[in-house]
Parts: C-alpha cells; structure tokens; sequence
C-alpha cells in the first residue's frame, strides 16, 4: 500500500492472470465509452475467445443482457447448492451465474477439462482457469521466450527500439522493430516513462490518470451450514441497478471454498485461535464483494525517475452508494436466508480490486493516448494491449475484453507488417 493505494505484483509466469476470478462479460460502447466503430471491430474477436479459453456458464439467466450471451463451448459446472435461491430479482437486484473462463472440455496438454476446478480454483492442477501461464507452454516451440527476465526500459534508436532488461540478475539488451506492452497499466506506463524520458518528450515528471473500481466487501452469514465442497467456480454474482442506468457488480462467494488462511489475513489481528475461529465460522458465511464503475474512481499516478506517487481522493464519493447497495442486499437477502452483517471489516483500499487501467486511454493527444488501434500517439510501433487503453472501467468483468482485443490488435499488426513487406 502506497499513499493509501494498493498494488500488488506477481513475477511468475502470466502475471496477475494467476489471481483473475476468471469472470467474463461483453461490454458496451456505455462500458468502455468508446466508438460504436471501435466496438463493431472488437465483436468477432468475442466469439473467437469464447471457443479458444472456453467458458463455463450456465447461461440463459437473467443476466444475459447485462453480461452479455455465450455460446456453449463446454458442459455446464457444477453449482454450488448454497447459491440455489428462491429467489433471484426485484425492482433493484438481479442474480445470474457467472460466465467464467474455466473449460469443462480438454483444450490443449496444458489446459485440461475440469468441472470443479479440483477444489483449488486459481491452481487447479488440470490448468483449467484461463491463464497466461499456460498460453505461454503452448507457444513456447513458437516464440523465443526469455524467462526469469523483467524489462527495466526503452529507447528509441533510429527507426528502432532498444530494450533493457535484467536476466537472472544481469543487464541485457535487444532491438524490436515493434513493441508490445502487456505488462499492466502501472508497470506499462513506468515503461513508457523511460521512452519519452528519453526522447525529451516530457517535463519531470508524467502523471497519469489511473481508473479502477472501487469496491467494497460484505459478510453474509445464514442459519445453514455450508457441506465441504468443489465448487469454488461455482459463484453467483448479481446486478444493483442504481440511478440514470448505472450499474453495481455483485460477486459472491461461498465461505467454505475460501481457504481459513486468506480470510485470517485480512483480519487484524492473526492467531491460532481466531484462526480456528474462523475457520469454524466459514461454513456458515458468504462472502460478497460490490465493484462500483470508474465513474467513482479518483486516483492519479506521478512517475518521477524511480519515484511514484499514488493520489486518492474517492473515499468521499463512496458513501452514499455503499450505503445504497447494502440497505437493498440486506432487504433482498432476507428471503434468500442470509443475513447482511454489520459493516465490519468492509472497507478496502483503493486498487485491491486489482482492476486497473485509462493511463493511456484512446484518444488524440500525443504521448498521452493511443488510437484506436491501440497505438500511442506521436510514437508509431508501440502498442499498449494492457488495461491502459480503456477510457473507462466498467463494474463489470472486462479482462475477457482485453483477451479480445489483444487478438484484434495481434491481427491489425500481422496484416500491417504484411503489407509493409509487399
């Protein structure tokens, strides 16, 4: 946590696509305020990640046209039983099953089928969860993939790149004709820092606009206990229609498939015996979590050298709506037989939705946007596919569109580099 924002790495192969929910949906030029062109564009690559990570949905709920339709690309999961409510909407709330990118139909040696995800979810040992992990081992016989390896920066030489990087603990260096940055809003944009640094094309210092959803966390507890089971992909999540047409996103998740030991690290105080508290406590508990749009998010980066400075000025933005969404769980909920508990531990700092992005949105000033084809301005041949390029974060899962228009992108520059060979 710095300057009261929170941000988190993961070195291992695939980044944080290890620690996604795996949530899907389809967007809408409202969600991600972009052109309907650019949307247009982005739709067939929809449905070719669909059949290439494979989604598991129980579809045709009521979320179909908040969420967005799926195909069938594999068998149904199973459902947790604590999720079969009676009930399912009113005037405010409506629940559906999440469409997450887990397969439930063998994809490649790497990414076997799984309708339970072995009980681990994240690391389910059959690869399952969609992850960048095991992209990499498919294509590994295809691409010269230096591992153990972070890139440190960019200069432009002549009508190239020179990139540094740090290998099992030495300086190298290589030249790229072209430049794909995926390495997450935060770090992509401390990159292209060290380029225009470089290049004089800034002052000082570069601050950016950093979008991300707030959110808050909920504790439900009910009168039954929760059985041990698999169905950590399992999880219902829900719309909270609030005023002028926003949304908020409701995900829940069954206390018994949480691991005692990630519940006891968000609490303050950590021993045995609260663990065993806890661990006890689990089976009767639900935990919820609401992710509010970008709208509310009020977050800067400065990137200075090596020096980065995090602004938050949000929290005055959250109350009302926090207060707006439990007093209405807690009313629905009732007939569901799970009640809402106090708001304890709910607060969570900014950036631990972990959904970042809009540091270098589309648009048209130089250095400071990308077109539309994910292009930065004034600095041909280094793309941004990362959540950067989003002018807005939607409460709703969009990771599913980056994979999309990371493959639309991919395309645009096989074709360009094609033509520029003819």
């Amino acid at each position: 946590t710095k300057n009261n924002f929170f941000t988190y790495n993961f070195h291992g192969p695939g980044g944080l696509s290890n620690s996604w929910g795996a949530g899907c949906s389809k967007l809408t030029t409202k969600d991600l305020g972009v052109t309907d062109k650019f949307l247009k564009s982005l739709y067939p690559y929809y449905e070719m990640c669909e059949e290439k990570i494979g989604i598991t949905s129980r579809g045709n709920d009521l979320l179909d046209s908040y969420l967005g339709t799926f195909r069938n690309t594999g068998d149904k999961a199973n459902l947790n039983p604590r999720f079969m409510f009676p009930y399912l909407s009113n005037e405010t709330i409506t629940l559906g099953y999440t469409r997450q990118a887990i397969t439930t139909t063998d994809k490649s040696e790497f990414r076997k089928a799984c309708r339970d995800c072995g009980s681990t979810f994240i690391h389910c040992s059959n690869g399952s969860v969609y992850n960048s992990a095991n992209v990499l081992k498919e294509i590994k016989n295809d691409i010269n993939l230096i591992s153990n390896a972070y890139v440190t920066k960019i200069k432009k030489i002549e009508n190239k790149f020179l990139v540094t990087y740090i290998s099992n603990g030495t300086e190298r260096e290589v030249k790229a004709k072209k430049i794909i940055l995926g390495a997450g809003p935060i770090e992509s944009a401390k990159l292209i820092y060290t380029l225009l640094n470089s290049e004089n094309k800034i002052k000082n210092s570069l601050e950016l606009k950093l979008n991300h959803n707030p959110m808050t966390r909920l504790f439900f507890i009910s009168t039954t206990k929760s059985k041990k089971n698999k169905y950590n992909a399992g999880q219902m999540v829900g719309r909270i229609n609030y005023i002028n047409n926003t949304n908020f996103y409701l995900s829940l998740v069954d206390g018994n498939s949480v691991p005692t030991s990630d519940i006891i690290a968000n609490f303050p105080i950590k021993n045995k015996f609260f663990y065993n508290i806890f661990d006890i406590l689990k089976k009767y508990l639900v935990f919820g979590f609401i992710f509010f749009p970008s709208d509310y998010s009020d977050v800067t980066i400065q990137i200075d050298n090596n020096k980065y400075l995090y602004r938050e000025k949000e929290k005055h933005k959250m109350k009302d709506i926090i207060n707006f969404s439990r007093k209405k769980l807690r009313n629905f909920f009732l007939k569901n037989k799970l009640f809402l508990m106090p708001k304890i531990l709910s607060n969570m700092t900014p950036g631990s939705d972990l959904h970042l992005g809009s540091t270098f949105p589309i648009g048209e000033k130089d250095y400071l946007n990308v077109n539309e084809n994910c292009e930065l301005n004034g600095m041909p041949n280094i793309f941004i596919i990362d959540g950067s390029w989003m002018p807005k974060i939607p409460e709703k899962p969009h990771t599913f569109t980056l994979m999309a228009n990371a493959m639309r992108i991919a395309d645009f520059i096989s074709k360009k580099h094609i033509f520029n060979e003819n």
